[in-house]
């Protein structure tokens, strides 16, 4: 995570609203998004209610890739 400057957060309940599914990724909180009609799915998740924070932990350098 510390290489974006900004991160945008959104809540389980806002990805099940739309329809999409969460499965358990790493250590709990971590969840991956399920997207296996791509581009249908990517407009759902784009629907959802969300929030743009600038990111804490962001490290200047580091160029997404």
């Amino acid at each position: 995570m510390r290489r974006f400057d900004v991160v945008t957060l959104t809540t389980a309940g806002a990805i099940g609203r739309v329809g999409l599914d969460l499965i358990p990724t790493f250590r709990r909180p971590h969840y991956s998004v399920l997207l296996p009609a791509l581009d249908a799915d990517i407009s759902r998740l784009m629907e959802c209610e969300n929030e743009v924070r600038t990111n804490p932990h962001f490290e200047a350098g580091e160029a997404p890739s």
